[in-house]
């Protein structure tokens, strides 16, 4: 004779109250959802890695406008993500929709050293432009919600696809995806709208027209015993060999310093050259508009400066 199966037997005693609910993750109910109240006030970005036909791996970067899910740019490149892919990616963004209030991203090396004590390009390139950089707590992947959301919704995509031969085939399938996913694909969270019409229905928020401060960066690490030095970011610092073995606590900003020294890198490895930081410079036209120029791109963050299309 064969006995009920264990759903069955689940749902009689469920039906009689014999069950304790205990479930093993948090209701999407309980999920507080946000989004901020105008275009460029808050820009999420990362990246992603896929293949080519043959196997290679590359990286996928892109960048997201946390209002209207706006896809503000979005690249491919081969390998890993670099400091130089995510900053053309945000380079592109900026061309396209104006400077953002705020830039959003996880705590990867390609966008933030706050925890280790440096900063990286992206951030050192957005501070000189008045854009705050945050970023998510570890382990927390929620916060940066949308522009994960939206690697699902990409990589669907890309699997109904041919695979690309070559990098330049992916960038064009992106550019592809992108005009589709921004003009013609309504958006079930934005009720139906398409994000490019939810960028266009409010001004864009304006970040400071000033660059920001330079941060200040705490060290935690233990003076080496017997050359009496810390490391911070990419420098050594000298504090005396009367400190050795202690661990110090000391804020350092990030400037020039006759007690500073560099690493030395190993041979054979060299770093990649660090992206041009942007400076601003007044407009004598308009004395509320400041132009950047980096490499061969000018940006503007008038407040007239919207999405071009």
């Amino acid at each position: 004779m064969r006995g009920s199966s264990r759903s069955t037997v689940w749902r009689i005693l469920h039906r009689h109250g014999l069950i304790v609910a205990e479930p093993g993750k948090r209701p999407k109910s309980s999920i507080r959802r946000f989004y901020y109240d105008r275009p460029n006030e808050l820009w999420q970005s990362d990246w992603t890695e896929w293949h080519l036909a043959d196997g290679t791996s590359v990286a996928i970067a892109g960048t997201i406008d946390d209002h209207s899910r706006y896809l503000c740019a979005l690249a491919a490149d081969i390998g890993d993500g670099t400091t130089t892919l995510v900053w053309q990616v945000m380079l592109a963004a900026i061309d396209e929709c104006g400077v953002p209030s705020m830039s959003l991203t996880d705590n990867g090396f390609v966008y933030t050293g706050k925890h280790r004590g440096f900063e990286t390009p992206l951030e050192k390139n957005l501070r000189a432009v008045g854009t705050r950089t945050i970023n998510s707590r570890p382990d927390h992947p929620q916060t940066c919600g949308k522009i994960e959301r939206f690697w699902q919704t990409l990589k669907r995509w890309l699997n109904t696809q041919p695979a690309p031969a070559t990098l330049d085939d992916l960038n064009e399938m992106l550019d592809r995806f992108r005009s589709h996913y921004n003009h013609h694909r309504p958006h079930r969270a934005l009720h139906g709208a398409t994000p490019a019409e939810t960028f266009d229905a409010t001004e864009p928020a304006r970040p400071v027209d000033r660059p920001l401060p330079a941060p200040v960066f705490t060290t935690h690490q233990q003076v080496n015993p017997t050359q009496g030095k810390i490391t911070v970011g990419p420098y050594f610092v000298q504090v005396g060999n009367q400190w050795g073995g202690t661990h110090p606590r000391r804020h350092l900003r990030r400037q020039p310093h006759r007690h500073l020294q560099r690493h030395h890198h190993r041979p054979g490895i060299r770093r990649r050259p660090h992206p041009p930081i942007p400076r601003p410079t007044p407009n004598p036209r308009h004395p509320w508009q400041t132009t950047t120029t980096s490499g061969s791109m000018t940006v503007s963050d008038d407040p007239r400066h919207k999405c071009q299309r």
